[in-house]
C-alpha cells in the first residue's frame, strides 16, 4: 500500500471520530466516558468497538500432586464489529475483529503440573506472546436472516455448543479440549460456519475448522504456515422452549456432533507396540480421525413470580446439563457429563447475582487410565489405577457495580489424575480448589461501548 493511501484511509478515519453522529431514536444506546462522542460516532457510522478484561484467579490449597500454589492471569479481549451496510450498503455484511492482550501472568506454565488433573478449575492459557489475533471473520445474513455464514482466523467456540453453567472459570467441556481438538478460545485458526434459521426458535448449523498443533506458538496473523494435518468438521442442531404465561419458562437445548479428521496421538501404544507408560521415551503410535458427541441444555424449572407475565419477581431456578462422549477408545476422555443449578437473584434487592451449585463426572478411556498407572509406576510411584472421578462445585455470579463482576468457584474433587504431569511417583489427592473470575467492562467504563 503507497503512502498517499494510508494518508488518505487516516484522514477518512478521522472525519468519521470528528464528525456529528446522525439523530438516533429514544431506543438508541448511551454512550458515557471520556471517549463517548467519537465511539458515538463511529457507532452511528456502523463500527462498534469493545473493551473488556478477564482475570482468572486459581489455586490448589488441598488437591493435586504439588499442594499450595497459586496462579493468575489477564486477558484483555479489544476489537471492533464493522457493519458494511451502514458503512458501504453490503446489505447484511459484517466484519468481526478481536485481539486478546496478555498480562498479570504468574505461575501459568506450571501450575497444571502442579494440579495435575484435567477437568478440576480453569485450565489455562498456554501463554508465550503478549497478543494474539482471535478473531478476523466476515460475516453474511442471507434471505432476511434466515441464513448466516461467517469465515476468517475464528474459533468454534464462538458458534457452537453453547456455554450453559454461565461460570467462564469452570464451565467448559473436556471431550471438546481433549479429544475434539479444540484449542484455548482465544487463539484463532481458519474456518467457518453455516448456520440456517429453520424457525424463530430452532437452528441447524454445521461448521469446519482447521487444526493448528502449534497454536501456541502463532500470534494469528502469521499466514503463510504449512498446510494443517486436518479438519474439525462441526454439526449443530439447537432448539428454544417457552412455555406458560408469555414464554416465562425459557429453555435452550443443542446437540452437537463433531468429527476431526487429522492425526492424534495413541493413548499407551507405541510405534513398537510397546506400553507409552512403560517406555516413556518410545514414541506414540499415530492414529487418524475422531469423533463424538455434546449434548447441553438449560431450562427454568421455578419462578417465584409463577410464571405472571408482568414479570412480578427477578427470582428463578434454573437447570442445566452438559454431555460429552467420545466414540474413540483411543483418545484421553470417553465421557463427561454435569449437572447442576443457578438460582438467580437470591437477594430481591440483587436481581443480577447467581448462586450455584454442579455435580461433575468424568470417566478417562481405559487405555488413557492404564497409561497414567504405568506411567506412575515407571517413575517409581505404585502404579495404582485411577478411578472414574467426580466434582462438587459451588460458585457464584456477583454483580460488583457498572457492570464489573466477580465470579468465585469453590470445587472439591474425587480421584483426581495426573494428566499434566503423568511421570511423577507422586498420586494427586482429593482435595479444595478455589478460584474466581473478574470481569471488568473497560470499554464501557472509557465510553466506547454503550451502557
Amino acid at each position: 500500500m503507497k503512502l498517499d493511501q494510508i494518508l488518505a484511509i487516516a484522514v477518512a478515519f478521522s472525519a468519521l471520530l470528528v464528525a456529528p453522529a446522525q439523530a438516533q431514536d429514544a431506543a438508541a444506546p448511551v454512550y458515557k466516558g471520556p471517549l463517548s462522542k467519537p465511539a458515538s460516532n463511529l457507532a452511528a457510522k456502523g463500527i462498534d468497538l469493545h473493551a473488556d478484561v478477564y482475570n482468572f484467579f486459581n489455586s490448589n490449597p488441598s488437591f493435586g500432586l504439588d499442594l499450595g500454589h497459586t496462579g493468575n492471569s489477564a486477558y484483555w479481549v479489544t476489537g471492533a464489529d464493522m457493519d458494511l451496510e451502514k458503512m458501504l450498503g453490503w446489505k447484511g455484511t459484517k466484519v468481526h475483529f478481536k485481539e486478546t492482550f496478555f498480562n498479570l501472568v504468574e505461575n501459568n506454565d506450571y501450575i497444571a503440573g502442579q494440579f495435575g488433573d484435567s477437568a478440576i478449575g480453569y485450565q489455562t492459557t498456554y501463554i508465550q506472546r503478549d497478543s494474539q489475533l482471535s478473531q478476523l471473520t466476515l460475516e453474511q445474513s442471507l434471505f432476511n436472516g434466515k441464513v448466516n455464514i461467517e469465515a476468517g482466523r475464528t474459533h468454534p467456540f464462538f458458534y457452537f455448543t453453547p456455554m450453559t453453567c454461565e461460570t467462564f472459570n469452570t464451565c467448559y467441556q473436556d471431550t471438546l479440549y481433549y479429544d475434539a481438538g479444540y484449542i484455548s478460545p482465544l487463539f484463532s485458526v481458519w474456518g467457518g460456519r453455516v448456520k440456517v434459521n429453520l424457525t424463530d426458535d430452532s437452528y441447524f448449523q454445521v461448521g469446519m475448522f482447521s487444526n493448528d498443533s502449534g497454536w501456541h506458538f502463532h500470534s494469528g496473523w502469521d499466514w503463510g504456515r504449512e498446510i494443517p494435518d486436518g479438519v474439525l468438521n462441526l454439526a449443530e442442531y439447537g432448539f428454544n422452549t417457552a412455555y406458560g404465561p408469555g414464554g416465562a419458562y425459557t429453555g435452550k437445548y443443542a446437540l452437537t456432533g463433531y468429527y476431526n479428521s487429522g492425526d492424534h496421538l495413541n493413548n499407551n501404544v507405541t510405534t513398537g507396540g510397546r506400553s507409552r507408560g512403560r517406555f516413556p521415551d518410545d514414541p506414540a503410535r499415530t492414529e487418524s480421525g475422531t469423533g463424538g458427541i455434546v449434548f447441553n441444555s438449560t431450562q427454568i424449572v421455578w419462578r417465584e413470580d409463577g410464571g405472571s407475565a408482568t414479570y412480578t419477581s427477578p427470582r428463578t431456578l434454573s437447570f442445566y446439563t452438559g454431555a460429552g462422549y467420545s466414540f474413540d477408545t483411543t483418545v484421553p476422555v470417553e465421557a463427561d457429563l454435569y449437572a447442576g443449578f443457578n438460582l438467580h437473584a437470591p437477594l430481591k434487592s440483587r436481581p443480577n447475582d447467581k448462586l450455584g451449585f454442579k455435580l461433575r463426572y468424568e470417566k478417562m478411556n481405559d487405555s488413557f487410565n492404564d497409561f497414567l498407572s504405568e506411567a506412575n509406576a515407571t517413575a517409581g510411584g505404585s502404579g495404582a489405577p485411577f478411578d472414574d472421578k467426580v466434582i462438587f462445585e459451588l460458585n457464584a455470579h456477583i454483580d460488583l457495580f457498572n457492570g464489573m463482576i466477580l465470579e468465585p468457584v469453590a470445587q472439591y474433587i474425587v480421584n483426581p489424575n495426573s494428566y499434566y504431569n503423568p511421570y511423577t511417583a507422586d498420586r494427586p489427592q482429593d482435595g479444595m480448589y478455589l478460584g474466581g473470575t473478574l470481569k471488568v467492562p473497560l470499554g464501557k467504563y472509557a465510553g466506547i461501548s454503550p451502557q
